[in-house]
C-alpha cells in the first residue's frame, strides 16, 4: 500500500490511473508582475551590493599581498636577493632563446610556450611541431627589391609612357601635313 500526498492511506493516484486525483489549494498568493518585478529587483540590488563588497576585499587583498612582497624584498639577505635575480635572469634567457628559435624556424608565436629546454632542444621541438603540422618550415621572405636601385632590367618593351609619347608625335606630324 502507498501513501498518497495528503497522507491518507489508500492508493496512490500517480500509481492508480483511475483514482481521483487529489488537488490541493493553492495557498501561495499569486504574484503580480510588478510585484515580482520589484522583489526582482530588490534581489539584483542585494546581489550586486554583495558583489561590490566581495571586489573591495579582493581589491584589498590584493594590496595587503603587494605590500608583502615588498617587504619581504626589502628584508631580504643579499644571497635571498641573488637567488631571486639568478631566478629571473634564466627565465629571461630561457624566453629569449624561445623567441630567436621561433625566429630561426618560423614558428608561430602562438606556439612559443610549448618549448621548453635548452636551445638545441627548443629548436628540434621547433621542427617537430612543425613537422607535426604537416608543412615543413615556411621560406624566410626574400627581401623586397628596390626599384630606384640598379638598371633597367634590360626590358626591350616601350613602357605605356613611351607608347603615349610616340602616339601624340605620330598625331601631330599627321596633322602638319594636311
Amino acid at each position: 500500500m502507498t501513501m498518497p500526498i495528503n497522507g491518507t492511506p489508500g492508493t496512490d493516484p500517480a500509481a492508480d490511473p483511475n483514482a481521483d486525483p487529489v488537488t490541493e489549494p493553492a495557498t501561495e498568493p499569486v504574484e503580480t508582475a510588478e510585484e515580482k518585478a520589484a522583489r526582482l529587483e530588490q534581489e539584483y540590488e542585494a546581489l550586486k551590493a554583495h558583489s561590490r563588497k566581495h571586489e573591495q576585499r579582493a581589491k584589498d587583498n590584493k594590496a595587503a599581498a603587494d605590500e608583502l612582497a615588498r617587504i619581504k624584498a626589502e628584508n631580504a639577505t643579499p644571497d635571498q636577493k641573488l637567488t631571486l635575480a639568478e631566478e629571473r635572469a634564466v627565465k629571461a634567457e630561457t624566453e629569449l632563446a624561445r623567441y630567436k628559435v621561433a625566429h630561426e624556424t618560423s614558428l608561430p608565436t602562438a606556439l612559443l610556450s610549448l618549448l621548453n629546454g635548452d636551445e638545441e632542444q627548443m629548436r628540434e621541438q621547433a621542427k617537430a611541431l612543425i613537422a607535426f603540422k604537416g608543412e615543413s618550415a615556411p621560406p624566410k621572405p626574400k627581401p623586397i627589391p628596390d626599384p630606384s636601385q640598379g638598371g633597367s632590367g634590360g626590358s626591350t618593351k616601350p613602357s605605356k609612357a613611351d607608347e603615349g609619347r610616340e602616339e601624340a608625335q605620330r598625331r601631330i606630324a599627321a596633322r602638319k601635313k594636311q
